[in-house]
C-alpha cells in the first residue's frame, strides 16, 4: 500500500508503521527494506529490486534451497534460474547505481545465493522499471531485514481486515480496499 502524502517524501520510519497500525480496518502491517541495485555474478549484470524478506505479508514461496538467514545470504527471484543467470550456490555481488553509497544501504555487497522463489509481488513476467541498468528489472533478490544499512523503511505492507473474504481484481473488492486507502492517506 503506498503512503504518497507522508510527510518525510516516502521515508518512513517506526512512527509511521505505528501509526498506519492503528487506522480502523488495518489487519496487519510489515515494514519492508527496498532498492533498485546492480547485481554482477560471472559475466551477467542484473538490475535487481533487492528487498528484506517478508515474514508475514507478500510471503515467498521457495523453489529450490531456503529463505536467506544469515548475513551474507540472499534468496533470488526463480526467473533469474529459469533464465540461466544464476544458480543456489553463486555469489552475486550488489552495488548501487546512484548517488548513494553501496555501504549506506546494506551492509555486505557480496551475497551467497542459498534459494530461489516466486513471490505475489510479481504476477507477470514483467518484473517493473527501474533507474538503474537498461531501465527494465530483471529480477528481485532477497536479503534477511538485517542486512540493510538504512535506518528507513521504504515501503510499508499492509493488510486489510475482511479482504481475504472477496474476490481480489472485482469492483466490490477495489471499493473496499479504497476505503482503507482513505484511511491511511
Amino acid at each position: 500500500l503506498p503512503y504518497p502524502n507522508n510527510p518525510t517524501g516516502g521515508i518512513m520510519e517506526r512512527a509511521d508503521l505505528e501509526a498506519i497500525a492503528q487506522v480502523e480496518g488495518v489487519e496487519a502491517v510489515e515494514p519492508v527494506y527496498s532498492v533498485d541495485m546492480l547485481g554482477e555474478a560471472g559475466d551477467n549484470q542484473l538490475a535487481l529490486q533487492v528487498m528484506s524478506a517478508p515474514e508475514k505479508i507478500n510471503l515467498i514461496t521457495v523453489r529450490e534451497g531456503r529463505m536467506p538467514e544469515n548475513p551474507g545470504e540472499c534468496l533470488v527471484d526463480d526467473r533469474l534460474l529459469e533464465l540461466g543467470f544464476l544458480k543456489v550456490g553463486d555469489v552475486i555481488t550488489l552495488k548501487s547505481d546512484s548517488e548513494e553509497d553501496t555501504e549506506d544501504l546494506i551492509r555486505e555487497t557480496e551475497y551467497t545465493v542459498v534459494g530461489s522463489g516466486i513471490s505475489p509481488l510479481y504476477l507477470s513476467l514483467d518484473r517493473g522499471t527501474t533507474k538503474v541498468g537498461t531501465g527494465s528489472l530483471d529480477g528481485f533478490l532477497l536479503l534477511p531485514a538485517k542486512s540493510f544499512a538504512m535506518d528507513y523503511y521504504t515501503q510499508i505492507c499492509v493488510t486489510a481486515q475482511g479482504a481475504r473474504e472477496l474476490r481480489s481484481y472485482t469492483e466490490e473488492y477495489d471499493d473496499f480496499v479504497d476505503v482503507l486507502v482513505e484511511r491511511v492517506e
